[in-house]
């Protein structure tokens, strides 16, 4: 592979790591934080706050979002197989990891866990 075939990735990975960068002034005066909101970094989030930890998230998610379209023809590239609509769509289910997530993130709202959303912002932004 050639150097430009790792362009994007690399771009994606520095837009992301400056906005964290931005963040470590207020995270250092924090007893833990997470970075990560998917099923085990909530999962975390909860345990941490139940035991009256202050815990913050850091979450990629709306960068993410936004850069799928990018990710999932990247992936297919890949060779990973998504299920298709007559309209060529991806087929989304409403009973998959989604759900799953949601769950998790309303459980973690009712204990008082909190998200760090102006990194995300800022990871969107650059």
């Amino acid at each position: 592979m050639k150097l430009n075939d790792y362009r994007y990735e690399y771009e994606l990975l520095a837009r992301f790591w400056t906005s964290i960068q931005a963040a470590v002034p207020i995270l250092i005066n924090l007893p833990s934080a997470l970075v990560g909101a998917g099923g085990a970094g909530l999962m975390a989030a909860v345990g941490l706050a139940q035991s009256g930890l202050e815990t913050p998230c850091i979450s990629k998610l709306q960068y993410i979002c936004k850069e799928a379209p990018q990710i999932v023809a990247e992936l297919e590239r890949y060779g990973m197989p998504f299920s298709r609509t007559a309209e060529c769509k991806i087929y989304q289910q409403e009973w998959t990891g989604h759900a799953m997530l949601h769950t998790l993130y309303g459980q973690a709202l009712k204990i008082g866990w909190r998200q760090i959303q102006y990194v995300v912002q800022s990871a969107t932004n650059a």
